[in-house]
């Protein structure tokens, strides 16, 4: 039996916001890669906003442009990212249709 209301649409949306909470604390956002210990830091570097979110900062703080490596990296970074997701989702898809 469906639920109707609002109680429907938000279980699945609280349950998804607390589990991207991790996305936010580990690439640096909201806590700084330097108080991290190293094989966290490591970890760190593994996730998708890690990068872009250091180049956001170094852009802001420091007066950076794409002359400097690690905007570079980061745009690199998030194009990986999005052919990789691209990737996985059509994979999917196609095994879905069979």
């Amino acid at each position: 039996m469906h639920q109707v209301g609002s109680h429907a649409l938000k279980s699945p949306l609280y349950k998804h916001r607390r589990a991207n909470r991790a996305d936010l604390f580990f690439p640096g956002m909201m806590w700084p890669l330097d108080a991290v210990i190293a094989p966290v830091r490591d970890f760190c570097w593994l996730m998708p906003l890690t990068a872009p979110s250091e180049a956001l900062r170094h852009v802001v703080h420091r007066g950076w442009d794409f002359t400097n490596t690690t905007p570079q990296l980061a745009l690199l970074s998030s194009s990986v990212w999005t052919i990789l997701v691209v990737i996985a989702l059509l994979v999917i898809l196609r095994y879905k249709q069979k």
